[in-house]
């Protein structure tokens, strides 16, 4: 299990190993997998997914990962990236919801090349970062990786009530702890109105899927969602 998110299963696939010859690797088209999963009550649940090879016609090959588990807005992220011929500099670009946020210019002295990167609010959701080179006869090499970006969380508070302030009991005291600069909204609702459960509430979950929606889903994140089997 992932130790960084409890209930994600991490595999690697090495197919050089399975194969022994980069060989037979060149004519791998796709691969398909398929997960199953059943828990001790008996209940099943399974997944597929289909991943398409790279394709280049001069065999030209670049590549970009993270190694960063949790991106968080006001920290850096750390990327990778890996070419198989040489590459004197790479150029790359960073957008999110259909803008261009960043651009700059790497030297490549190796095989691999690490560089950090700054995540700011305008990243979140998700964002994603394109990797190019223009190599000899004028071929664009290229790469993207679309990566989460955590916005909401970025600045932890508490909330508190304080019905004892006015001896009258008509208003209440709210107590907002938090760091300086943070923007809380507060909304309130009738108890009955609540225990009604008319989906009229606000979850971090909904607001990262509404959000979501703002960015095509051509090639979007991995994501997972907890469902009450209540």
């Amino acid at each position: 299990m992932c130790p960084v998110q409890f209930g994600i299963w991490e595999i690697t696939i090495d197919l050089l190993s399975s194969f022994g010859s980069l060989k037979f690797l060149n004519d791998i088209y796709s691969i398909s997998l398929e997960a199953k999963y059943t828990d001790d009550d008996g209940e099943r649940a399974s997944a597929n997914l289909l991943a398409y090879a790279s394709f280049t016609p001069s065999n030209r090959h670049i590549q970009v990962t993270t190694s960063t588990k949790s991106p968080r807005v006001g920290e850096y992220i750390i990327f990778h990236v890996r070419a198989d011929y040489y590459v004197e500099q790479f150029s790359y670009l960073i957008m999110s919801k259909g803008i261009i946020l960043l651009s700059g210019v790497e030297e490549m002295p190796a095989s691999i090349k690490t560089f950090a990167v700054s995540l700011s609010s305008e990243m979140a959701p998700t964002a994603t970062i394109v990797v190019y080179d223009i190599a000899r006869e004028g071929e664009v090499v290229a790469d993207s990786l679309m990566f989460p970006v955590d916005g909401i969380s970025k600045n932890n508070f508490t909330v508190m009530l304080n019905n004892k302030k006015d001896k009258t009991g008509e208003t209440i005291e709210v107590i907002v702890k938090g760091q300086p600069g943070t923007y809380v909204g507060l909304s309130a609702v009738d108890h009955v109105l609540h225990n009604m459960r008319t989906g009229s509430d606000l979850s971090p979950a909904e607001v990262l899927e509404k959000m979501n929606t703002f960015d095509e889903n051509r090639n979007s994140t991995l994501t997972f969602s907890w469902k009450s089997r209540g």
